[in-house]
């Protein structure tokens, strides 16, 4: 619940509104699909650049776990954040939806934050990985 007071937008502050969080949508589902594939990377990095067998089983290695964990982080910040836009919306434009809305609601920031995090946390796992397979390998 809310304890700040709604403040109605003008019409032209709602179609600001409306087209910013848009654009902030449609790069949340963009760091969503290229997170979606940046899951079988780790497993083509394997296979291909490593020569690991397409039938045996994949070694445990703590990187690529992190790897993995990072960009379904991101997957999933990515699928919340673009819920969170659209109430986010709906709270600036009704004075109901205001007074039931939490702070992630009004403030959907830091999951747009956290998605940006996670999906560099896990390119930079997977680069690292990548960096210590080439200098062991000299």
């Amino acid at each position: 619940m809310s304890t700040e007071p709604f403040r109605p937008l003008r019409e032209s502050d709602q179609r600001a509104y409306l087209e910013i969080m848009a654009r902030y949508s449609d790069t949340a589902k963009s760091f969503g699909q290229l997170s979606t594939a940046a899951l079988a990377l780790p497993v083509i990095f394997l296979r291909q650049i490593l020569g690991l067998r397409e039938n045996a089983t994949i070694p445990f290695d703590p990187l690529l776990v992190a790897t993995w964990a990072a960009f379904l982080l991101a997957i999933l910040a990515s699928q919340l954040y673009q819920y969170l836009a659209v109430k986010f919306l709906t709270a600036h434009f009704w004075r109901d939806d205001w007074k039931t809305a939490n702070r992630i609601i009004k403030n959907p920031g830091w999951i747009y934050g956290l998605m940006l995090i996670s999906f560099f946390m896990g390119t930079l796992a997977f680069v690292t990985k990548c960096g210590l397979h080439f200098f062991s390998a000299r």
